[in-house]
């Protein structure tokens, strides 16, 4: 994910996030923080997993996930960088690590004021 967001100009730079961990309860604590935020009204950018119905449940804008299309776009606009990490490197970008990097983009596209991020597996 670091050689990614490289290659992409650091996009998770331009907006504070709030990283949420643990065991249980990540996805309800993002959306409490997530309401607080917009309560103070900041844009807020929301990654979580899994999702229970569609994909784009997974990266959120201003409490709604994003359209199809703007997820479509999205993977389209970073599909060329995806593939340059992946032939620079001895293995893929995993599944979750392109979502990442999705999200990161399009929260800094929108722009989001701060993003909400669940952590994956080892932070």
């Amino acid at each position: 994910i670091a050689a990614l967001m490289d290659v992409l100009g650091e996009p998770q730079r331009s907006y504070p996030s709030i990283h949420i961990t643990g065991t249980n309860g990540k996805t309800s604590t993002a959306r409490m923080i997530e309401a607080l935020l917009t309560a103070f009204d900041l844009r807020t950018g929301r990654y979580t997993s899994p999702h229970v119905q569609s994909i784009t449940e997974r990266i959120s804008l201003d409490g709604a996930p994003i359209s199809a299309e703007r997820f479509i776009e999205t993977y389209r606009d970073l599909k060329p960088y995806i593939e340059m990490v992946d032939s620079q490197q001895d293995y893929r970008l995993s599944f979750f690590e392109v979502l990442t990097g999705m999200a990161y983009a399009a929260f800094a596209d929108a722009p989001a004021d701060v993003a909400v991020v669940e952590v994956g597996m080892g932070g």
